[in-house]
């Protein structure tokens, strides 16, 4: 079987980046992106001075996804126009979380879930940051039990995505969501490069700020 992203028909990648209120329109990310996850749940074992091990998991609400993620994203932009070349050595100085979306689509799984319960979304919704981004142009999809089902839950709230599960029965199971992420990011490094005299390229390190439950 042969193919890549560009035959999933599902816009991945296509929508021009988002970051800090404006969108790469000019460069879009003509050097590459490039992210990878991290599970939070794992354990972190602690020596003790007795001689013993004390083992640490971080804490995961009951009302969070199961297994939450912590993303890393290497943005390499081309230094075309000064403004915008600022404006990454802005994002960078001003050392405060801001939104990025990068224009790829990513699933949240709650397990052990029924009518009327209630699970919040590790992160918000594009729709409505991104302006090219909506509900009827990247419309959140719903999978319960593996089969996709347009009422089984509704996403209200803003920034903080709540999940109403309704229309799945008393029985408890799993439930998928598909959806376009707006993240929240804290940029961590920043490197610049000239290969010419007429090509700097600057390549910005950007972490994820989650909020679980």
């Amino acid at each position: 079987m042969s193919g890549g992203y560009l035959t999933f028909g599902s816009r991945y990648l296509s929508d021009i980046p988002y970051l800090d209120g404006v969108t790469w329109d000019v460069h879009q990310v003509p050097e590459g992106l490039a992210w990878d996850a991290g599970q939070e749940g794992l354990v972190l074992r602690l020596g003790t001075c007795a001689g013993t091990d004390v083992l640490q998991r971080r804490i995961n609400y009951g009302t969070a996804s199961d297994l939450p993620l912590r993303w890393r994203f290497v943005l390499p932009v081309q230094a075309d126009d000064e403004n915008e070349y600022f404006r990454l050595h802005r994002v960078l100085a001003r050392g405060e979380a801001v939104y990025f979306v990068p224009g790829i689509w990513m699933e949240e799984v709650f397990s052990g879930v029924a009518d009327a319960m209630t699970r919040y979304l590790n992160r918000p919704l594009a729709d409505g940051i991104h302006p090219d981004v909506s509900s009827a142009t990247h419309p959140v999809r719903y999978f319960f039990n593996d089969v996709e089902d347009t009422d089984a839950a509704t996403i209200t709230g803003t920034p903080k995505q709540t999940v109403n599960v309704s229309g799945v029965g008393g029985t408890p199971g799993t439930l998928a969501i598909r959806y376009m992420p707006a993240f929240r990011v804290i940029p961590s490094s920043f490197a610049e490069n000239v290969s010419s005299p007429n090509d700097l390229s600057v390549t910005l390190n950007l972490q994820e700020v989650v909020t679980r439950g």
